[in-house]
């Protein structure tokens, strides 16, 4: 069994654009402390056989938030990826719950976003679709950045790596509960 990072609940929200790197620090977390729920939005898609966002987009939020209630109503805590959606939500669940939100944004710059981004478009993972439209990749950076949430957890993967970005935000995270 893994070490629990906290016997405390709480919610971790990675926010960020696409390519930011959320994922890769989201893997560790989830990889290295037990108790924690990852609650991701792009799992949800791929449970819905014939997903289409223009159909499915709001129930896939719905059902990504309610996986998440149903983790903290059973003790878990609860980390979200692509924050760029659903921050109310997470918002309430925490005030719900009456347990901490943590919001640590994941991003670089433009141009390293959008080179990892044909780097994802050249070597696609089997089974997983992938938007190959670079004016909706921006799209998605530009709504990230008039979004983001002011954090004292705000990395440039560019310059840190996921092993650093991982130990400030786990951390912050005990340093909160006292341990």
């Amino acid at each position: 069994m893994k070490e629990k990072l906290t016997n405390n609940q709480f919610i971790l929200v990675l926010h960020g654009p696409s390519c930011g790197g959320k994922s890769t620090v989201s893997d560790i977390i989830f990889k290295k402390y037990g108790g924690i729920f990852k609650g991701k939005s792009d799992t949800i898609k791929r449970l819905i056989s014939d997903y289409d966002n223009t159909i499915h987009h709001d129930l896939v939020g719905i059902m990504t938030i309610e996986t998440m209630r149903v983790a903290l109503e059973h003790g878990l805590s609860v980390m979200k990826e692509g924050g760029l959606y659903g921050l109310d939500e997470m918002v309430a669940l925490s005030q719900t719950h009456q347990i901490p939100l943590f919001i640590a944004n994941i991003s670089a710059p433009w141009e390293i976003l959008l080179e990892r981004f044909d780097q994802r478009i050249a070597s696609p993972i089997p089974g997983v679709k992938i938007n190959t439209d670079h004016t909706k990749f921006k799209e998605i950076f530009d709504t990230y950045h008039a979004t983001k949430i002011d954090s004292p957890l705000t990395f440039d993967s560019s310059i840190q790596s996921p092993d650093e970005i991982v130990t400030v935000i786990i951390s912050t995270i005990t340093h909160h509960f006292g341990k």
